[in-house]
């Protein structure tokens, strides 16, 4: 801001050359379009991931329980969170 030679006192802003500012909007736009969307290589996001975490991998019934209910009962809890997954599960395993 510079301040005006005479008078009251008046600050006068500065002005962007027409060019400088339309490659400011320019940049900005490709900064949002690039951090807008999900690389096509990331997991789909889960958002009750603690919860999974506690009633699917560190419980015995999803983990170590070799009965067919504790099976059951652990696909309908993947039905429940079907965007979530096990830290410890390997890459290629998506699901219960």
């Amino acid at each position: 801001l510079k301040r005006a030679s005479r008078g009251p006192q008046v600050f006068v802003l500065p002005t962007l050359h027409p060019r400088s500012a339309t490659m400011k909007v320019f940049a900005l736009a490709l900064l949002i379009m690039s951090l807008g969307g999900a690389s096509a290589d990331e997991p789909p996001s889960c958002d009750t991931q603690a919860v999974f975490d506690v009633r699917m991998c560190g419980s015995f019934m999803c983990t170590e329980c070799q009965l067919d209910w504790c099976m059951k009962a652990c696909q309908e809890l993947q039905e429940k969170h079907p965007t979530c997954r096990c830290a410890a599960w390997p890459a290629e395993r998506t699901s219960y």
